[in-house]
Order: structure tokens, then sequence, then C-alpha cells
């Protein structure tokens, strides 16, 4: 998500370089954002800071005219059947349609589930005992997560699989 500043600054700029001070200069600008993406990092920002950083909260918000992507052009180029019904899952999910069971983790193919750290840690990693010191084996495997708290807590307990963790 973009930070409000960009957009104010290109404001300003087009100003400038038009020499209308007006709340709208005529021209037409493209803006991409995707609002079911995570909100901006601010350092050492509250939380008011970290929403009112973001591109909803421009001064000129209500003046802009959204329009909304409704084809996956993607999908549709190639045919390929499975990224479109799992393009619509990610859709619906960022929609809150989505049926899901609250403290399930989704692997993989989205029809996989786990519920609890130690089955995830074994699908993303299975036998990390034997293979921990393989980096090219752990350089293909990766577990994000959205809160650091949660990061902190699987690699404790990967952590604590190693020899002599």
């Amino acid at each position: 998500m973009s930070n409000k500043l960009v957009v104010e600054t290109l404001h300003r700029s087009l100003r400038d370089i038009t020499g209308k001070d007006e709340t709208k200069s005529g021209t037409s600008t493209l803006l991409y954002e995707d609002f079911r993406q995570i909100l901006l990092v601010v350092h050492r920002g509250t939380r008011a800071d970290i929403v009112n950083s973001c591109l909803k909260r421009f001064t000129l918000w209500s003046s802009i005219k959204t329009m909304k992507l409704t084809k996956n052009m993607r999908v549709r180029k190639y045919g390929d059947v499975e990224a479109g019904h799992f393009a619509h899952y990610l859709q619906d999910l960022g929609s809150e349609n989505a049926s899901i069971c609250k403290d399930t983790i989704f692997v993989g193919n989205f029809g996989s589930c786990v519920t609890n750290t130690q089955d995830l840690i074994d699908a993303f990693f299975p036998n990390v005992v034997t293979n921990h010191s393989d980096p090219e084996w752990l350089a293909e495997r990766a577990i994000l997560a959205l809160l650091n708290k949660i990061v902190r807590s699987i690699n404790k307990k990967m952590i604590e699989m190693m020899p002599g963790g």
C-alpha cells in the first residue's frame, strides 16, 4: 500500500507544473492499489499513525475516481484453471467471504490445512533435523507470518528441534 505522502507530493508537483492552484489540476493519473494488502510500516508509529499514512487518508481522496479490475488476465491468457480457482479463493479470502475456520493455517495448495505450529513446520520443513545443514534445501523454504511474535514462536520451536537446541 502506498503512503499518502507520495500522492500528495505528486499532486503538488502537478500543480506547480501546470500552474493551476486548483484542487483538481485537470491531469489524469493512474494509481494502482490493492487495499486488501497489509498496511504500511511506519517506524515507531502508533496504530493511528499507520492508518493515517494510508492513501485513503489523502486529503483529496473523495475526489478520486476508483475503478476495479474484475478479470484475472493471467488466468485468461494462459487458461490455467487451477490458478483461476486459487485466484478466486484469494479474492474471497481478501473480501472475507471465504469459509475458513478460526486458528486454521493453510498450507501449499489451498485445499490443505494444519491446525498447529508443529504440523506447519513439518509441512514446510520435512526432516528438518537431518536437512538443516543444507543451505540449498533451506533456501527453498519459508514460512511467512503477519506478526513478529508468531515468527519468533515458530523460530523458537524450530531451534528447539535442532541438535543442541
